[in-house]
């Protein structure tokens, strides 16, 4: 019984890991445009620009995240947890973003890259078991 419960729960995993993907794609645009837009088309420095886009796509994950990838209902305790969650990835997001693009000649787009390559999958696992608690669910 706990085998056939492991492979139920793998599977379940991998859609949520491809919604994921998915939603992540489309946020990725975000990110990627509306640096380029505010840094290039607006003039603002990248380190603003990156601040304002990556504050904006973290609050749409909640209500993307709860909904579609993690079937989960929104409550209380839920939006807590994705306030943790969200302050710690945003702090850490902003940081490293910073910290590169103040001491390397990376540029910010590749910097951003770098960020998602770092902090994507930890942001899955972190939505997964922390945030939604979607391995206490049936």
């Amino acid at each position: 019984m706990d085998e056939i419960r492991k492979i139920i729960s793998s599977g379940r995993i991998l859609a949520q890991f491809f919604r994921y993907g998915l939603a992540s794609i489309l946020t990725y645009g975000f990110i990627f445009g509306g640096l380029y837009l505010l840094t290039n088309a607006f003039g603002l420095k990248a380190n603003i620009s990156y601040f304002i886009v990556v504050s904006l796509s973290y609050v749409a994950l909640y209500w993307v995240g709860a909904g579609l990838i993690f079937d989960s209902k929104k409550t209380a305790s839920n939006a807590r947890r994705f306030l943790w969650h969200i302050f710690i990835f945003w702090f850490m997001n902003n940081l490293i973003f910073n910290i590169l693009l103040a001491n390397t000649n990376i540029h910010y787009i590749l910097i951003a890259a770098i960020n998602i390559a770092i902090f994507a999958p930890l942001r899955f696992l972190s939505l997964r078991y922390f945030v939604f608690q979607a391995h206490k669910e049936g």
